[in-house]
């Protein structure tokens, strides 16, 4: 059986080579992406694994860094909490942020699946 750290692991190693087809064995097909003001983003597998293309279609990623991993399990839920840092580019604006990300995931019969995911970014001047 899958982690729930390497349900995470996978999903930003795919969005981060590209690869986001991947994110269909990773996500839930209920999952769910919030962002600002835990407002919904993208509901449904297929919105959310969009919502990554989209943006990297807008975007270059010039450095990106994890950290401070954090896993709390109870029953078949667990939450992954991790810090992150970025550098990236978008129309032609390069913008410096960091923040949390939460991931909410499932375990269904003998692997876990992402149902949420929220970003709590913070500029980083």
């Amino acid at each position: 059986m899958n982690s729930p750290v390497e349900v995470v692991e996978a999903i930003n190693a795919a969005w981060r080579t590209g690869r986001t087809d991947d994110l269909a064995s990773s996500f839930a097909p209920e999952m769910l992406i919030v962002g600002p003001g835990y407002l919904p983003l993208a509901h449904g597998s297929d919105a959310c694994i969009a919502s990554y293309r989209d943006f990297l279609r807008a975007s270059v990623t010039h450095e990106y860094s994890q950290s401070e991993v954090t896993v709390h399990e109870v029953s078949d839920l667990a939450v992954v909490t991790y810090r992150w840092e970025m550098d990236y580019e978008q129309r032609g604006r390069r913008s410096r942020e960091e923040g949390t990300d939460l991931f909410v995931l499932r375990r269904e019969a003998d692997r876990w699946r992402a149902v949420t995911f929220a970003a709590v970014n913070n500029p980083a001047g």
